[in-house]
């Protein structure tokens, strides 16, 4: 997806970008400030609540949440049910690595940016506790339980050059990606319908019907000129 906002766009499986590991980011300047930033608006654009710079085709280790991943089940399920929902701050988290997390483990439906509409079931740990850097360089610590974990977890395999199907068996990796192959080709369809339309429209229009009227005006006197 590509955002009237920013030049950059999400890119999908299986672009080469996401296989690549990200490298530990030294500089914290206004340059990775204004990347988090757009990162920021293709997660929201996209109705995600994380995404890595991996997937917007930058190598580097840096990652956006959205604080609504740390709330509660409850209040997760309450601003669901609300018409207007603030979805909180987003967090930029630099250079994270893993300091505990539970031997125990959940199985639960992940999606993600990068693989539009498809949905599996992914065994990630109950909780996990990360160190990081903010946008600013400064040290911060994050826990997450439930789907906060299984949110950093998983933006933390894309900075590994990890997907979501790579946790799964043969077979049910090779139906993730059928689907994911039909629903690409169905937006590709989609995308040339939609562009074959506008030209269309846009030749039904007065303007562009006068101008082609008036071209095969200029043919046919010239036309007649050479006969002559």
């Amino acid at each position: 997806m590509t955002s009237p906002q920013t030049k950059r766009k999400i890119l999908t499986y299986p672009n080469p970008y996401l296989r690549e590991e990200a490298q530990t980011i030294l500089e914290f300047d206004n340059e990775l400030k204004a990347l988090f930033e757009e990162m920021c608006v293709l997660m929201h654009e996209s109705d995600g609540v994380g995404l890595a710079a991996t997937q917007v085709g930058e190598s580097i280790q840096l990652l956006v949440l959205s604080s609504y991943v740390f709330l509660s089940d409850e209040e997760r399920k309450r601003f669901s049910e609300s018409e207007e929902g603030d979805m909180g701050k987003d967090l930029a988290i630099i250079n994270p690595q893993v300091l505990e997390q539970s031997e125990d483990e959940l199985v639960d439906h992940e999606g993600c940016l990068s693989f539009p509409d498809v949905y599996i079931k992914v065994k990630r740990p109950k909780w996990v506790k990360i160190v990081a850097q903010d946008i600013h360089g400064e040290r911060i610590e994050l826990r997450g339980e439930g789907f906060g974990a299984r949110a950093i977890l998983h933006e933390m395999d894309h900075l590994n050059g990890k997907v979501m199907t790579d946790h799964l068996s043969f077979l049910a990796k090779q139906k993730a990606l059928k689907d994911h192959q039909r629903i690409q080709k169905r937006v590709a369809k989609n995308k040339a319908e939609e562009t074959s339309s506008k030209v269309v429209s846009k030749s039904k229009s007065p303007g562009m019907q006068s101008k082609m009227k008036h071209k095969t005006q200029q043919r046919k006197k010239r036309g007649s000129k050479k006969k002559r």
